[in-house]
């Protein structure tokens, strides 16, 4: 069954020493959010190594796709959220704040690479590795330019062998080897997108197999192709200085 977090109500500033450099709004009735934050599945705690490919597509998510992707409600976990995005760094530095709340920096660590993870489904897989909480590690982090990032995020884990985890309050911290599936629509500045996501974690050696048998276990039952083409693949840094700041700064890999 898709369980659904809803989000509710309070206005949080992030300051500056000087002023208000925007406004959160973060959910005051989200029990379950704040719950799997405690134990780590949503704010993280450490630092965590990941092999994701992921696509981003210029408009609204299609109900075809939910509907495809959570077995017509009857997979995956679903939970709402807004992050803020810091957008005025190099592609392969994430910095953001996780539910307006933790900071988190993500490092794009090696050259992204091309792979072919099933039919239309053509895409960059880049290794990252993620500090949450990152206040150490990020200078002057009030500073620069951010944007507001509204999502609705579906996902569905599996492990190496192929079974599905279903995901819970208690399960939902990335432990041991796997590989999320997340469907995402997402709203910025720029307005509505969508995005499609693998994101293999645990011991380096096992998440190329981590994301080949999660890729299989879905793209496999896709009715018609998504058509997931690798120009419209990268990591949400490079993607957002696109949309939000004309690409000025982005780099993109050549797919």
């Amino acid at each position: 069954m898709v369980a659904m977090v809803d989000s509710g109500g309070d206005d949080v500033g992030v300051r500056s020493d000087r002023e208000v450099v925007i406004v959160v709004r973060l959910g005051t009735t989200a029990g379950h959010e704040s719950t799997e934050r405690r134990r780590g599945y949503d704010s993280g705690a450490g630092v965590a190594d990941t092999s994701e490919v992921r696509w981003f597509i210029a408009a609204e998510l299609p109900n075809q796709v939910v509907q495809w992707f959570t077995a017509a409600g009857t997979k995956g976990r679903v939970h709402h959220r807004t992050d803020l995005y810091r957008v005025d760094g190099p592609p392969d530095r994430g910095v953001k704040l996780r539910h307006g709340e933790t900071l988190e920096l993500k490092l794009r660590t090696g050259e992204p690479t091309i792979v072919e993870l099933g039919p239309g489904a053509r895409g960059v897989r880049e290794e990252w590795r993620r500090w949450s909480p990152a206040e150490e590690r990020v200078e002057s982090a009030e500073h620069g330019r951010w944007v507001e990032v509204s999502k609705t995020v579906i996902k569905r884990r599996f492990r190496t062998d192929g079974r599905e985890e279903p995901l819970t309050v208690v399960t939902q911290a990335m432990a041991g080897t796997g590989c999320e599936v997340e469907v995402a629509g997402i709203t910025t500045p720029a307005g509505p997108s969508w995005t499609f996501a693998f994101a293999a974690f645990g011991d380096d050696g096992a998440r190329q197999v981590s994301l080949e048998v999660a890729a299989r276990a879905v793209l496999g039952a896709v009715p018609s192709p998504l058509h997931l083409e690798g120009a419209v693949s990268c990591g949400y840094p490079e993607w957002l200085t696109r949309v939000c700041t004309g690409g000025e700064d982005s780099t993109p890999v050549q797919r």
